[in-house]
């Protein structure tokens, strides 16, 4: 189904999934563009095939979940994954699958045990940790949020990043480099920490340290990102000379320029400020 501004109508709903049948990737993209856009009943039939389809058996669990709560079964869709559960044993994106259907019951014990279950299996699970701090805000407050995002912080590189941002956000500069830091400690294998974390800093004026941030952590393995985000904070800086070095670090990485536009432009800019200084 090709992306449409207006929501498809159920006769093109349909004749697309006819279409997408016995091809799994396509329809399981289909099925949740279509939950996406207010369908249930529609696309029960759908979610069905791909839970039989995928090779992946977790992730087609949890689309037929999806199916079944935008039909209003919620009450099916937590028998289907416990059963799952019990039968394959617990995976991060069927635990935590149970969590909102818990919270619909009331039961306060069983989000916190689905929660939990999830981010045993997936420390760093982001959707377990965004619905984790916001279900903790709405019950006690964002201190007590950030409290519970704390426990979580010595295994989670992601949970250690959102104190960072957090504790940025709160102005506690501080707190949010040493913060950052252990974020990409932990996440040294990741580009993402390091991304957040510069785009954070520079966002907030903090040149000097994004450019620190980036300098001590960086490797190729984390993409062009976090080096461009440097740059960026380098040449408002004034440093140019520095900038110059960084560039050569980015071309370092082949691809780069052609693959990411915004490295195609820092590497521009930087040019053009080397000639314009003799550099």
């Amino acid at each position: 189904m090709q992306p449409n501004t207006e929501r498809p109508s159920v006769d093109a709903l349909l004749e697309a999934v006819d279409h997408v049948w016995n091809d799994v990737d396509r329809l399981r993209d289909l099925v949740r563009s279509a939950l996406h856009e207010g369908f249930g009943p529609e696309v029960l039939p759908a979610a069905q095939r791909v839970r039989e389809l995928d090779p992946d058996l977790d992730r087609g669990m949890v689309l037929y979940a999806l199916a079944l709560r935008a039909c209003g079964r919620h009450d099916e869709a937590e028998r289907e994954l416990i059963r799952h559960i019990k039968g394959r044993g617990g995976h991060a994106d069927t635990w935590f699958a149970l969590v909102p259907l818990a919270e619909r019951r009331g039961s306060t014990r069983d989000v916190a045990t689905a929660l939990a279950n999830a981010l045993r299996c997936d420390p760093d699970h982001r959707e377990a940790l965004v619905w984790g701090w916001r279900y903790h805000a709405r019950q006690h407050g964002a201190e007590q949020a950030d409290a519970w995002l704390a426990e979580q912080a010595p295994r989670s590189w992601r949970a250690t990043l959102m104190l960072g941002e957090r504790a940025l956000h709160r102005g506690e500069l501080d707190s949010a480099l040493e913060l950052f830091t252990a974020a990409c400690t932990r996440g040294a294998r990741h580009g993402e920490p390091l991304r957040r974390a510069a785009r954070a800093l520079a966002a907030q004026g903090h040149d000097t340290e994004c450019i620190s941030l980036v300098l001590s952590h960086w490797k190729a393995s984390h993409g062009p990102l976090p080096l461009v985000t440097a740059i960026e904070a380098q040449l408002r800086l004034g440093r140019i000379s520095d900038a110059v070095l960084a560039v050569a670090r980015l071309r370092g990485l082949g691809e780069a320029e052609r693959d990411h536009p915004e490295v195609a432009e820092v590497c521009r800019k930087v040019e053009q400020l080397r000639v314009h200084h003799g550099l």
